[in-house]
């Protein structure tokens, strides 16, 4: 188990970052993997 003070510490090395779904590439790569897998 992960003590408070550690926590918090790990959270603030972590940086989010917005990718939109309609300009991400491996988005685009997932769709037509998805297609050919299913033909």
């Amino acid at each position: 188990v992960l003590g408070v003070k550690r926590a918090e510490r790990m959270l603030a090395r972590v940086e989010f970052h917005y990718t939109p779904k309609h300009a991400s590439w491996l988005n685009m790569a997932e769709i037509e993997i998805g297609v050919m897998d299913r033909q």
